[in-house]
């Protein structure tokens, strides 16, 4: 039998996204001091670089382990631990994944009859580089 996938989960605009918790090196609430915090809302927005990218302010961060350095993403929502069973997970057929615009969207769960959209940290990093040289 296999075992349950430990994510770490939060909201965005009315939608759940979750992240594998063992990528998450570590959380806390965002203070004046802290620089390079990068915010979900600039990676995930259809319209991004507008001001209505950024209306929802930065609250918490979750130190997220990369693929060369750690990082922080900032996110406007609390963070929780959940599990989800395998049975309860689907990633994205081929030719969708391909297509999606958000390339770090790379399954989706089921969760108390919500629907959660799994990210792949690597990608939502290499999303975030690219996305930051434009």
């Amino acid at each position: 039998m296999s075992s349950a996938l430990p994510l770490v989960v939060f909201s965005h605009r009315g939608s759940l996204f979750g992240l594998e918790a063992i990528r998450v090196a570590g959380r806390g609430l965002v203070d004046a001091q802290m620089a390079s915090i990068v915010p979900f809302a600039a990676l995930y927005s259809v319209d991004s670089g507008t001001e209505a990218s950024f209306s929802e302010p930065v609250t918490q961060w979750l130190r997220l382990r990369g693929h060369t350095a750690d990082w922080l993403l900032g996110l406007s929502s609390d963070a929780d631990l959940i599990e989800l069973e395998p049975a309860d997970i689907y990633p994205l057929p081929e030719m969708m994944a391909q297509s999606s615009i958000f390339k770090p969207l790379k399954a989706l769960g089921f969760y108390q009859s919500q629907l959660v959209a799994l990210l792949d940290v690597d990608a939502l990093e290499r999303h975030h580089r690219q996305t930051s040289r434009i």
